[in-house]
């Protein structure tokens, strides 16, 4: 999924946070939509939780919480005994925002159960779900959307990055990731710069975590689960 296509739905999923905060029960399960030519498909917020609720045995915890001057962010470990499997999901709202805690609390649970539901349980209820017309969200005006999702890609700072640990660290701060979270080393035999593996960027910002990455001249490494900026 790009990253356009994942920042609508979350667009969408925060629509849909805000109207059960207020009462409303949300049965449209599926977003549908299009970027370009491409027709995309995903499960939405209120789709994980019918579907965790048909299934039984996924249950979440709360496992700390951080609350920072401009944002909440909780992360929520969601553990399905049906398959022994456990995930932790991260979410976070600027405070700002209406109801932040409750937005921030949402995406975290929606990031940690999504992740113990099985690919093929997800895609059997997808093709359930598509067959209801009521269950699906065919999100109007995306490109819309997306093209709000590149003109706040093209906000971001610019400027030229220094390749140094706290260069590197300076830029990631700009563009709102917290420095802290992980670990930047000069390895000199390689001539790189070397950014530890963290769990963070995996949920809810990861494919933007990428193209900011691409965009300040690094690369991630898949197998070795780091981020480098070679010199």
């Amino acid at each position: 999924m790009s990253g356009d296509e994942y920042a609508i739905m979350e667009k969408r999923d925060e629509s849909q946070i805000m109207s059960e905060i207020q009462g409303n029960f949300m049965k449209q399960f599926v977003y549908k939509f299009k970027i370009g030519k491409r027709e995309v498909t995903g499960i939405s917020w209120s789709g994980i939780k019918e579907i965790a609720y048909r299934v039984q045995g996924i249950d979440t915890v709360i496992e700390s919480t951080e609350h920072t001057d401009e944002a909440y962010t909780f992360i929520v470990k969601a553990t399905n005994k049906n398959i022994d499997s456990s995930r932790l999901g991260v979410g976070s709202c600027l405070k700002k925002e209406a109801f932040a805690i409750q937005k921030a609390l949402s995406k975290a649970q929606r990031n940690a159960i999504r992740g113990v539901i099985p690919e093929k349980t997800i895609e059997m209820f997808l093709t359930e779900f598509e067959g209801k017309p009521g269950n699906v969200d065919t999100v109007p005006n995306a490109e819309e959307m997306r093209r709000q999702v590149e003109s706040d890609f093209t906000e971001k700072p610019k400027e030229p990055l220094d390749l140094t640990v706290d260069g590197i660290k300076a830029y990631f701060e700009q563009l709102g990731y917290d420095s802290e979270k992980f670990t930047i080393r000069h390895d000199k035999p390689t001539r790189m710069f070397v950014v530890d593996d963290c769990p963070f960027f995996k949920d809810g910002k990861w494919d933007e975590y990428l193209n900011d990455v691409r965009e300040m001249g690094g690369e991630y490494n898949q197998e070795y689960k780091k981020t480098v900026f070679k010199y």
